[in-house]
């Protein structure tokens, strides 16, 4: 009996200390996993807690439950920045020039007169004989308000061509005449009143405002316009005027249209060049588009983000227009020719061997030469030469004999027998006979004459 209660005693004893050790461990677990709880709740606030009981630590579970899983690192969203804003009014800047140009360009207006002056500025980039000047305003506009600050291009014309060289004068203006006219009111007559000196009366009432495209607003716009193209005229050289291209918007582009309808009749009425650029900034169907054959022919990309302005090919072809009317401006002027002076009588005691002048007097191509011969080339003249004159001139055609090979008539028409077909009269101009030649000198030998 004594021996069965102290192995009873023993297993009882072995029991507790298993339980003991137990509770320790169990304590220690629970002591740890709330540490682990509180650090991550340290380092990484607004994270949602795991669930208690969930195997960290020492004891952790082979499998990863989802609550076991590390947590990333919480970063707030970084505000995304703004693109860039690109300022497409500015053309790139001009290149210096080292020598003078003998035929200058004179460019003025607004940012589209800047895109134009680059363009032309590429187009004569391998030519030293032209040069461009840029006298633009960005904002600038032909409408002067109530503003102090407001730009008047006619009196600041006389100035820029009173002061700057100029062969041609090129205009580009309207993006910023899109709006009112504020016409002030006109004060009353001065009144004087015996010996006192004349007082104008002060302005009454307040400026009265006409809205574009009215026909208040056409009369006094149109008025100005005559004021700018008399003063781009003050300088008595030849004036483009450059109509304005097609931009975004179908509102934008009926009022281009609008204003280069203005553009155009007081340019023809001023005698002065309008240049019409609206068909090379638009597809088949008359609509604005960005991209578009260059001035090679190649599909590019003629206009910027904004719908308004040019790139570089843009302008390029651009100024394409322009330099095809300044052009034609110096080819029309026409070209001399210098020829050899005639043999003159040496008088008695020259000597025979002294330098004879390289060159003779200048003449026209279309002129004559000293004895009346027509110059080579001139030939007939169309104009006088009736049946030339409908062919050439006219772009008539002959009409061909009944039965001649020409003839295409049908039923075809055959000769009959014995018949002959006339042939064409062609009138000839008469020619005076060519002058006689004066003879050979005997001295010189007969392959010298050759």
């Amino acid at each position: 009996m004594t021996g069965v209660a102290t192995s009873n005693r023993s297993r009882t004893r072995a029991v507790g200390r298993i339980v003991a050790v137990a509770a320790v461990l169990l304590a220690s677990l629970v002591t740890i996993t709330a540490a682990q709880a509180q650090v991550r709740d340290d380092r990484y606030p607004g994270m949602q807690r795991p669930p208690s009981g969930g195997g960290g630590g020492f004891f952790r579970s082979p499998f990863r439950l989802p609550w076991d899983r590390q947590p990333q690192r919480y970063e707030p969203p970084r505000p995304q920045q703004p693109p860039p804003q690109v300022d497409y009014s500015k053309a790139p800047p001009p290149a210096k020039r080292d020598t003078p140009a003998s035929v200058n360009i004179v460019v003025m207006g607004d940012s589209m007169a800047d895109w134009l002056a680059y363009g032309l500025e590429e187009a004569f980039a391998d030519s030293t004989e032209f040069g461009v000047t840029r006298k633009h305003r960005t904002s600038s506009s032909l409408i002067r308000n109530e503003s102090r600050d407001a730009y008047d291009w006619a009196q600041s014309a006389r100035e820029i061509l009173a002061n700057e060289p100029a062969d041609f004068v090129v205009m580009m203006i309207g993006l910023a005449d899109r709006q009112p006219i504020r016409e002030r009111p006109k004060p009353a007559a001065p009144a004087s009143n015996g010996d006192q000196p004349a007082i104008a009366a002060p302005e009454t009432g307040p400026a009265e405002s006409h809205e574009f495209r009215s026909e208040k607003w056409v009369e006094l716009y149109t008025k100005r316009l005559d004021e700018v193209i008399a003063a781009l005229k003050s300088k008595g050289v030849p004036v483009l005027w450059v109509g304005m291209p097609a931009i975004r918007g179908t509102r934008s582009t009926s009022e281009m249209v609008f204003l280069n309808d203005l553009f155009r009749a007081r340019a023809e009425k001023a005698g002065i060049t309008y240049v019409d650029v609206w068909d090379g900034f638009v597809d088949e169907d008359g609509a604005f588009t960005v991209h578009g054959p260059d001035f090679n022919g190649q599909i590019r990309r003629l206009r910027t983000g904004d719908g308004v302005h040019f790139t570089k090919a843009g302008a390029r072809k651009l100024a394409h227009y322009v330099e095809r009317e300044i052009q034609r401006v110096i080819q029309a002027r026409g070209t001399a020719v210098a020829l050899p002076v005639p043999d003159e009588p040496q008088p008695q005691g020259t000597d025979p061997a002294a330098p004879r002048p390289v060159a003779g007097p200048v003449v026209p191509l279309t002129g004559e030469t000293g004895n009346g011969e027509a110059l080579l080339g001139g030939g007939r003249n169309p104009a006088l030469d009736p049946l030339a004159s409908r062919v050439l001139v006219r772009g008539e055609a002959l009409s061909a004999q009944e039965g001649r090979a020409d003839d295409f008539s049908w039923p075809r028409r055959e000769p009959t027998e014995g018949e002959v077909i006339p042939p064409v009269s062609v009138p000839v101009q008469a020619s005076r006979p060519p002058a006689a030649r004066p003879p050979a000198s005997p001295s010189r030998p007969a392959a010298a004459r050759r």
